[in-house]
């Protein structure tokens, strides 16, 4: 190719693709970077992720022809973007939304977004050029490119393909190993930290899908050529949403934990500072399992009224509430532990005291755990002793225990107010417990 011959800073990536490599320094390490350089109809240049602006790169830019499109890929690759705009002060600025709010002194004139009319965006030009915007992150979208002639996808911090002689300086290259970034073809830190719905991730790339993908564009890291290269795109779109689904848990999980944390001991006692009905088991776990699911405790009362079956997108989420069910379960456990430091929970825990099916252990003495009872409210020595022993001789995992103590206490208190209702003043006896 003749004309990649005269220039100086930019190598030929496929056809009418250059790109330019240099090492800026983010955050205090030296992370090399690259932009690519995309000839369009009329001698227009689009330049992706542009790096530093020298003097050899000006220079070639010239060559090829004038720089019409400016595409930051996110609103963290800004670096250099004021120092184009001041070159081609005729070149629109493109970027995903964050930017201008990021960088005010820029003026943002194009905003990206999947499934926009690139073409009429801009003018009516630039149809060699396909747009996908990533959604799902938290913190970014990002803007990737499709160039259907070389069949080239232009990524920015979506897919990083990291290697030693890509992370320069004494830290980078030890941290990215030391953080399990060197490699293979992965997405970058803000995409795993900060990617949390995998719906709108997968729905955002599914473009994708249709475009003949050849070679993807990296801009940090070893690029990725051959027909495999559309397989590396899928997987890690796949390995991204996969980790979403488990931030998803992860975030259900410390949800339910502050809500019970919360509420309780109160709920477990008394329903409100003023005294009232004890909330009884199953009210506590349908109030904790909506509480979990919004994230935010209310003020509980001794009677829950279940919402209607799939009334509330978020109970449709079998994954919350399937972790949410575990969460109550375990942080209740742990709470009582807290509360009485009696252990685990009543009857021992799934530890290297169980047997090998997951049995609980012997817990806490008896003693201990009557008193316990009884400053949680269950004020009938004699009832808490007789289902407390009938515990004792279940054979089953410690939080499956630790359920039937609390629904065969709240069983027998319900009978026994019904009696003492049914006839006042009389002593009664104290019902015979399942067997």
């Amino acid at each position: 190719m003749a004309m990649s011959q005269e220039l100086r800073a930019l190598k030929p990536l496929a056809p009418k693709i250059y790109t330019h490599e240099a090492v800026i320094q983010f955050y205090g390490f030296a992370l090399q970077t690259r932009m690519a350089v995309i000839c369009l109809e009329g001698r227009r240049l689009c330049l992706y992720s542009p790096t530093p602006l020298t003097d050899a790169v000006a220079a070639d830019l010239e060559t090829l022809g004038t720089v019409a499109l400016l595409v930051s890929p996110n609103k963290i690759h800004n670096q250099t973007l004021q120092a184009y705009c001041t070159a081609y002060p005729n070149a629109l600025l493109c970027a995903p939304p964050g930017l201008q709010e990021r960088q005010p002194q820029l003026s943002v004139q194009v905003v990206l977004k999947s499934g926009m009319d690139f073409w009429a965006a801009v003018g009516g030009w630039g149809q060699e050029l396909e747009v996908l915007v990533t959604a799902g992150n938290c913190f970014f979208e990002e803007a990737l490119l499709y160039h259907p002639h070389s069949g080239t996808l232009l990524v920015g911090d979506f897919v990083e393909n990291l290697r030693p002689a890509t992370t320069p300086g004494c830290c980078g290259g030890p941290l990215a190993r030391a953080c399990r970034l060197q490699g293979r073809p992965m997405p970058s830190p803000e995409f795993w930290i900060y990617t949390q719905d995998a719906k709108a991730l997968e729905t955002s790339v599914s473009l994708a899908a249709t475009w003949s993908i050849q070679r993807i564009f990296l801009c940090h890291g070893s690029m990725i050529e051959g027909p495999a290269s559309a397989n590396v795109f899928a997987e890690v779109v796949g390995e991204l949403a996969r980790w979403a689904r488990r931030w998803g848990d992860w975030q259900a999980h410390r949800n339910a934990k502050e809500a019970a944390q919360a509420i309780f001991i109160q709920i477990t006692g008394r329903a409100s500072e003023t005294g009232g009905e004890r909330m009884d088991w199953h009210s506590f776990v349908s109030y904790l399992r909506r509480q979990a699911c919004a994230g935010m405790p209310e003020e509980p009362t001794p009677e829950v009224v279940p919402e209607p079956e799939n009334s509330d997108p978020k109970v449709q989420n079998q994954d919350i509430l399937r972790n949410v069910t575990d969460a109550i379960r375990a942080t209740a456990a742990e709470a009582i532990s807290t509360l009485s430091s009696v252990g685990h929970n009543w009857f021992g825990g799934k530890d290297a005291n169980s047997d090998a099916r997951g049995y609980a252990a012997p817990g806490p003495p008896d003693n201990q755990v009557l008193r316990q009872l009884l400053e949680m409210g269950y004020e009938e020595h004699a009832v808490n002793a007789k289902v407390l022993k009938w515990c004792r001789q279940q054979s089953c995992t410690a939080v499956q225990l630790d359920d039937r103590l609390y629904t065969e206490l709240d069983r027998q208190y319900a009978l026994l107010r019904a009696r003492r209702a049914a006839s006042p003043g009389r002593a009664l006896a104290v019902q015979a417990v399942p067997a």
